[in-house]
């Protein structure tokens, strides 16, 4: 309970330092006060700039009060929607955010092989080691296994791991389908006691 309330609160505070919340209630505000002020009453047939004169002289705390709502309520609105927006998709917030976060490699390829997306570890350590396709890094035996798996809608065997020599790693290999028939994959790192009783086809 108490750490759904602080995340309330932090959504709270970031929507309140963005300038389009204010701006927003400031513009709608204005519009409220425009049509409640000027122009209701020109509407009813009375002088408006009297009408907002003698209610401000007889009730100057109201009118204030009045005033200022209406620039509260368009706030208080905005507020609400987009942190309670937020906060019901705060799970798919952070599974979006898991690959950049995961440190061991991450990344979708299609059925060639390219390497179509990546998280930003995984693009370091690509791009340091100059790969551009799944074989590069899985091995072309273990990458055909998962293409064929993943075709005929089974799993590659859990205990398979692979070697990259580069930085002397050993990965537990797994996937999964993604969209438009590309394949997402996900490798863990593991000690080398653990790869000796996996099935190890090395690479690099």
């Amino acid at each position: 309970m108490l750490k759904s309330r602080n995340l309330i609160l932090e959504f709270t505070w970031q929507r309140l330092l963005a300038p389009e919340v204010w701006i927003t209630s400031i513009v709608v505000g204005s519009f409220i006060n425009l049509y409640g002020q000027l122009l209701v009453p020109w509407l009813r047939g009375t002088d408006p700039v009297e009408a907002f004169t003698t209610e401000l002289a007889n009730a100057p705390g109201v009118t204030a009060l009045s005033i200022g709502m209406c620039y509260l309520f368009p706030l208080a609105v905005g507020l609400f929607s987009s942190v309670s927006t937020r906060y019901a998709l705060r799970q798919n917030e952070s599974l979006a955010a898991f690959p950049d976060r995961k440190p061991d490699p991450v990344f979708r390829a299609d059925p060639d092989g390219q390497i179509v997306e990546a998280g930003e570890t995984t693009q370091d350590l690509f791009s340091a080691h100059t790969i551009k396709r799944a074989a590069d890094i899985l091995g072309a035996d273990v990458w055909s296994a998962v293409l064929s798996a993943d075709r005929s809608g089974a799993q590659v065997d859990g205990g398979v791991t692979v070697h990259f020599k580069p930085e002397d790693q050993w990965y537990l290999v797994s996937h999964s389908p993604a969209a438009d028939g590309h394949i997402n994959i996900y490798l863990t790192g593991v000690t080398d006691d653990v790869a000796q009783c996996a099935s190890r086809p090395a690479n690099g």
